[in-house]
């Protein structure tokens, strides 16, 4: 019964968060550039909630990996996508 728990999970991950060309209603994606991250580090988090006891070694690190990453392209990478020199 463990496993259909975990299968259930993830499938339901997959299905109401993937589009599969479909449009999903709720909240949009804000325009601004911080704004628009704010909502993609939220979504993630709300992910890794509901889904850390499937794989809490890969799971649990991926919102400060991601803060990470989006506030270093938010600073440093120039308008036509191209980074500065950052470590």
């Amino acid at each position: 019964a463990p496993f259909t728990s975990t299968v259930e999970k993830v499938m339901g991950d997959i299905l109401q968060g993937a589009h599969f060309g479909r449009h999903h209603p709720g909240k949009k994606r804000p325009s601004g550039v911080w704004s628009g991250r704010w909502h993609g580090y939220q979504r993630t988090l709300h992910r890794t909630i509901k889904l850390w006891p499937v794989a809490p070694a890969h799971i649990v690190p991926l919102p400060f990996t991601k803060l990470y990453r989006r506030v270093r392209l938010t600073l440093w990478e120039d308008n036509n996508g191209s980074a500065h020199n950052v470590v």
